[in-house]
């Protein structure tokens, strides 16, 4: 596989709206077929995800996951 920027927004907000908006504008400029998102589980990405990408899976980033489980963990 490769990594590729498909876009990015400065100054959104992280909630479903600003999601939603972000996610659109990635479909206005031709992305499809979306099987699967991973995000750090911010509430706002997770509820926009469905309703825009209705098929697609999400799947919470594992860096994310234990740097917040090593936070806490001594």
């Amino acid at each position: 596989g490769f990594r590729e920027v498909l876009g990015a927004a400065e100054g959104m907000k992280e909630d479903k709206a600003s999601w939603v908006s972000f996610f659109q504008w990635l479909r206005g400029r031709g992305l499809d077929g979306v099987k699967l998102i991973v995000g750090d589980k911010c509430m706002g990405m997770l509820e926009a995800v469905g309703e825009v990408f209705p098929d697609a899976k999400y799947q919470r980033c594992t860096v994310h996951f234990y740097r917040n489980v090593f936070s806490v963990v001594p």
